[in-house]
């Protein structure tokens, strides 16, 4: 099978999953094994891809078919396969059909499950949509479709009124983000009268003449992409969506917040990396807004009691990192860091679905403790930390480790060890009260063995895939940008991974961050309850910084509440005026002032009608003369 059929394999394979599950009212274990098939079919192709296409060192555009043909311009539908989209595609299918497996235990017994599979892997169709795309037409598709089916799948318990909210709010917020591509992409086509790729990444040069407000088009550009991946990566201040995300199932907490959707913001701006790299304002804002939100809500997971929002918050620091990295031209790492952090981070989504499963729904860490019992539980939810703390030689000492060295220094180098230790402290503070709390407060249950496999497998993915992407990165580097030559050193030293391993041991990094961990532990081991008596001696403040420094509060109350102003003046003085009364209303009344004279002709009468036929030849006489 050739390249291009093996892409429309991979992309189709996961909708016609999602059409049989949703439409042809199948029983649900029909439903999951379809969905689960279709999914299967599309990693087996996206492997393949890798193999043949990813290595090579140059993009392949394939095109498809003409969809838009209009005043000389034409729009291709097709497909865009680099090392950066094939990469992507082989992260999103994986972490997709683990999330599939799983979901046939965790949701044993739910309502609807045709629907479930269906939205799941719908949304698997939609983000394979937005990674393959040639052109921002057609990833706007994907990005739609992923925001779509994100608002059904986290709406799914819809009968509870706050899984219903929050897939509103998630919607809402997003769009905001939606409207930055939008803008960007018309900008884009009105400088460059094209919107492919393989016509526009090589002309950033070209959009470097003065627009307006002392900006370039390349800035207002970028700008836009900057506002479309805060939507999507739920960057400050449009991350108040994602917490609240959790209202849906726990698995796709995990495939939102692990491999796709949260992710779709960070390939965004690595697919036009050499545009930001020109534009070294928005650059400059990129770097601002990432190490922003890795430290403030670095310092959210530090408060707050839920597992699978500390988790959340964990991602959005995560993100914050990633994309402050991409500030500083080191996009080859932070999709490092991309697919490390996706391996580990579902791991733990999954892990805690586990937990709350043995422990009887309950989500409150302080309620659950010594779940050491289960041992598949513990170990993944253990390796899952340390990956995400980065101590070697996990997966995610290798790509965090690679931004750190980048930063070369300064006060960069500084930000990062703070997000490292942050990431110390709330990780070791989550192990402790899940796994060490000295009473038990609930006696697990058995977990099903289709949540258990899944989990052995991202363990080893979080153990192993770190040191299996570094001859990858060189590749990876030169798909998305020139690399510059800090990149360049970090990459050899990273290619070097036993001297890599241990210069890093050594590092001050390092020794801070494995200093917190044993800290943070003992200090919780000899003295649980210094928690409760600081929790109760500032209380007021944890609340505001659980509330997301009142950012929460004010979506809530303003921007809620001036959207909704704004839609009941749109629904009075625009539907209700203009359209019904002024438009429908209007010029229906005129058409029956013309249409009454004229039914009168239709009395029946034959003379009538023969007059007409007379009048009509006369005129048609008279035209042709």
């Amino acid at each position: 099978m050739n390249i291009n059929s093996m892409a429309i394999l991979g992309l189709l394979s996961p909708l016609v999953g999602a059409l049989v599950a949703r439409f042809a009212n199948c029983q649900p274990k029909i439903a999951q094994v379809v969905t689960i098939l279709g999914v299967f079919i599309s990693w087996l192709a996206a492997l393949a891809l890798f193999r043949d296409a990813a290595w090579i060192g140059m993009p392949i555009d394939l095109y498809q078919f003409s969809w838009i043909e209009a005043f000389g311009y034409q729009l291709e539908i097709g497909f865009w396969l680099d090392a950066l989209s094939l990469m992507m595609m082989v992260i999103i299918t994986t972490v997709s059909l683990l999330v599939h497996i799983y979901s046939v235990g965790y949701m044993q017994g739910e309502d609807n499950l045709g629907a479930y599979f269906s939205y799941v892997s719908f949304f698997t169709f939609a983000m394979l949509i937005l990674v393959m795309s040639n052109n921002l037409l057609q990833v706007f598709m994907g990005w739609e479709g992923v925001g779509v089916a994100s608002y059904l799948l986290i709406g799914f318990w819809q009968k509870k009124p706050y899984p219903a909210a929050a897939s509103i709010k998630a919607f809402i917020v997003n769009r905001i983000g939606d409207m930055g591509l939008v803008i960007a992409t018309g900008l884009i086509f009105s400088q460059l009268g094209d919107v492919s790729y393989g016509d526009i990444l090589n002309k950033g040069g070209q959009l470097l003449a003065q627009a307006s407000y002392g900006l370039r088009w390349i800035d207002w550009i970028c700008l836009g992409l900057l506002v479309a991946a805060m939507g999507k990566s739920a960057q400050m201040p449009l991350q108040v969506w994602l917490p609240d995300s959790m209202a849906g199932p726990t698995p796709i907490s995990a495939l939102i917040h692990a491999a796709t959707m949260v992710t779709a913001g960070i390939y965004l701006i690595c697919r036009f990396a050499p545009w930001f790299d020109i534009s070294s304002l928005v650059s400059c804002y990129v770097e601002i807004i990432g190490f922003t939100t890795m430290i403030l809500m670095g310092f959210v997971a530090l408060v707050e009691s839920d597992i699978k929002k500390i988790i959340a918050y964990s991602t959005l620091s995560q993100l914050g990192m990633m994309i402050g990295i991409c500030g500083i031209s080191g996009y080859a790492f932070s999709l490092y860091h991309l697919a490390t952090h996706a391996a580990f981070k579902a791991l733990l989504f999954l892990g805690a679905g586990a937990i709350i499963t043995a422990a009887n729904h309950e989500q409150n860490i302080f309620k659950i403790g010594a779940m050491r019992s289960s041992r598949t539980i513990h170990l993944s939810m253990l390796v899952g930390l340390l990956s995400m703390v980065a101590l070697p030689p996990l997966s995610g000492f290798f790509s965090k480790d690679a931004m750190i060295v980048l930063t070369g220094g300064g006060y960069r180098y500084a930000i990062m060890i703070i997000g490292a230790l942050l990431t110390a402290l709330y990780s070791t503070r989550l192990y402790f009260w899940l796994f060490w709390k000295p009473h038990i407060a609930i006696s697990p249950k058995p977990v099903p063995f289709s949540m258990r496999w899944p989990l052995w497998m991202l363990m080893a993915l979080s153990v192993y895939q770190g040191y299996a992407m570094v001859p990858f990165l060189a590749v990876l580097a030169q798909s998305v940008s020139m690399p510059t030559e800090a990149v360049l050193d970090v990459i050899s030293e990273i290619e070097d991974t036993g001297q890599f391993i241990d210069h890093a041991m050594g590092s001050f990094s390092l020794t801070m961050v494995s200093m917190a961990v044993v800290g943070s532990f003992c200090s919780y081991w000899f003295n649980p309850n210094r928690y409760q008596k600081c929790y109760q001696r500032y209380e007021s403040l944890w609340l505001w910084v659980q509330d997301q420094y009142g950012m929460n509060r004010l979506y809530t109350k303003h921007f809620v509440s001036a959207y909704e102003a704004v839609s009941l003046y749109c629904w009075q003085a625009i539907d209700q005026r203009v359209i019904d009364q002024r438009m429908v209303l209007g010029i229906s009344a005129r058409v029956k002032d013309i249409a009454v004279p004229l039914v009168r002709l239709a009395d029946g009468k034959l003379y009538h009608y023969v007059a007409i036929m007379f009048l009509g030849l006369l005129f048609l006489l008279l035209g042709l003369v």
